[in-house]
């Protein structure tokens, strides 16, 4: 018997069988308020400034694309203004919409605003309203916070929101973008600290500084559909 025959008849012919996990719906929050204009400086090369809002928008496009290369999941946007919120995407397949609607997101404010704090709890009842309508699905929250001196107010949700928010097919992923290190700024430590009571124990947290890589590489770790990742423990 030839080498290849007997490889042949030693190799098994059962099929592969992969299990496709359920499409996702992904509300994309994208903090578009920031301390300047051009907040990522790259002296001493001779590349421009550039906002960080400029590079979330980006890592959020290529996520998009990544994310549907095999799937049709479903993307809405939603914007944090100075003191407000605003979707203006509601969920849709298509990819093209997607991306085009997300080269259009600008900074809200040229010039530095004070805002000494954010009060999450409209944002939270709307998403709880959001995921009302969609009960039947994976729902996922990916949220790129930009602020450096903005307290998040998050008080208890009222029972019904709770019950939303606790559920094992609803995920609050949040993406710190702060200016310094988060191991020696305490005012980093302490937003961070308050962002975190938005992740259930399905839920990521991600703190990143101000740098392109950085932010592109934190927001691409949440690729993966969130029945692979195990419960958080931080």
């Amino acid at each position: 018997m030839s080498y290849a025959n007997a490889l042949l008849k030693n190799s098994t012919k059962t099929s592969i069988e992969f299990k496709k996990l359920p499409e996702e719906k992904i509300l994309f929050v994208i903090d578009t308020y920031a301390l300047s204009k051009f907040d990522i400086d790259f002296s001493p090369t001779n590349i421009d400034p550039m906002s960080s809002v400029a590079i979330i928008r980006r890592a959020y496009r290529f996520f998009a694309l990544q994310k549907n290369r095999f799937q049709n999941n479903s993307f809405g946007i939603c914007l944090l203004t100075p003191y407000s919120f605003n979707l203006i995407l509601d969920f849709t397949t298509n990819i093209n919409i997607v991306v085009e609607k997300l080269s259009s997101v600008l900074i809200q404010n040229d010039k530095p605003e004070e805002a000494a704090a954010y009060d999450f709890g409209p944002l939270l009842k709307y998403i709880g309203k959001l995921r009302n309508l969609h009960k039947d699905c994976i729902f996922r929250v990916i949220m790129a916070y930009n602020r450096d001196d903005c307290l998040p107010i998050i008080e208890p949700l009222d029972k019904k929101t709770f019950n939303i928010f606790c559920s094992p097919t609803f995920y609050f992923d949040t993406i710190y973008v702060c200016e310094n290190n988060i191991e020696k700024d305490e005012m980093a430590q302490t937003i961070y600290g308050k962002l975190a009571l938005l992740c259930s124990t399905w839920s990521y947290k991600v703190c990143v500084q101000r740098k392109p890589i950085a932010i592109i590489n934190g927001i691409t770790s949440l690729l993966p559909h969130p029945y692979t990742r195990e419960l958080s423990t931080k």
